[in-house]
């Protein structure tokens, strides 16, 4: 995706458990990096957050993290 200006806007995919189930994508409107590690981190705007939290419980998990139970 592309914004107004020109620029391209990063996107945020999650995967889905199944096959044939659509994986859902975020895009980010603004984002910060890191000019130590190069992380980059992504914010959503407020549309694409009530996207996201309508569908939070359909996603997998990102791999290697492991949610903590409080």
């Amino acid at each position: 995706m592309s914004t107004n200006d020109g620029q391209a806007s990063p996107l945020i995919r999650f995967a889905r458990p199944g096959i044939f189930k659509a994986r859902p994508s975020y895009e980010a409107y603004y984002a910060r990096a890191c000019r130590d590690c190069g992380a980059l981190v992504p914010f959503l705007g407020a549309v694409e957050l009530r996207l996201l939290n309508e569908e939070i419980d359909s996603l997998e998990d990102v791999e290697g993290y492991q949610a903590q139970s409080n």
